[in-house]
């Protein structure tokens, strides 16, 4: 069951950028049809290696640093080397929003099933963030004339994302604070 909400979670972070670029920017409906089909696909062959980074980490926050960090990595080797957006091939592409859509769209899905307490809020509010960025995205697209919207949307996915990019930094501090809560506990109960 993980594995299904993981694609159909990755799946939707995906699609709004995608329509964002595929749609109002090259007005091309055929590709992003076909986006609806490549990120399921993608996602699916991601899961595992991630899992299995994941389950061989020595404690959960170096779990959730590794996955996020890999998932942006395989993220920025898609757009290198599958799409073409190198530094080298085309130098205006953006790595830091590549990275950060990437993380977003590979690891998001993770954050928003973990079980533990500490994230809860974390979830909660990425969730709340990503339907207000989607709606304002939407919006702006729409409303900007099409000569203007490849920079606009640009840097609309940009900002977006690495803006999304910040709940993992909240999660990670309060995972972090949770397992020095954790070990202070521990620590303290065995010096009876």
């Amino acid at each position: 069951m993980r594995f299904l909400k993981t694609l159909v979670l990755g799946s939707l972070f995906a699609t709004l950028g995608e329509f964002l670029f595929c749609v109002l920017v090259r007005q091309s409906l055929p590709d992003y049809l076909f986006t609806l089909a490549a990120y399921p696909l993608i996602l699916a062959l991601t899961y595992w290696p991630l899992r299995w980074i994941e389950q061989r980490m020595p404690s959960e926050l170096s779990a959730d640093v590794a996955v996020y960090a890999v998932a942006g990595f395989i993220g920025l080797a898609i757009e290198w080397f599958m799409i073409g957006n190198s530094p080298w091939a085309n130098p205006e592409a953006n790595d830091l929003g590549m990275f950060a859509y990437w993380a977003t769209v590979l690891a998001m899905p993770r954050l928003l099933l973990d079980a533990r307490p500490c994230i809860r809020p974390v979830r909660r509010a990425a969730v709340v963030a990503f339907a207000a960025y989607a709606a304002a995205a939407l919006t702006i697209g729409f409303l900007t004339p099409q000569p203007l919207r490849l920079f606009v949307l640009a840097w609309v996915v940009v900002l977006g994302y690495t803006g999304m990019n910040l709940f993992f930094v909240r999660a990670l501090r309060r995972a972090w604070k949770a397992q020095r809560r954790d070990l202070a506990s521990a620590a303290a109960g065995g010096a009876v």
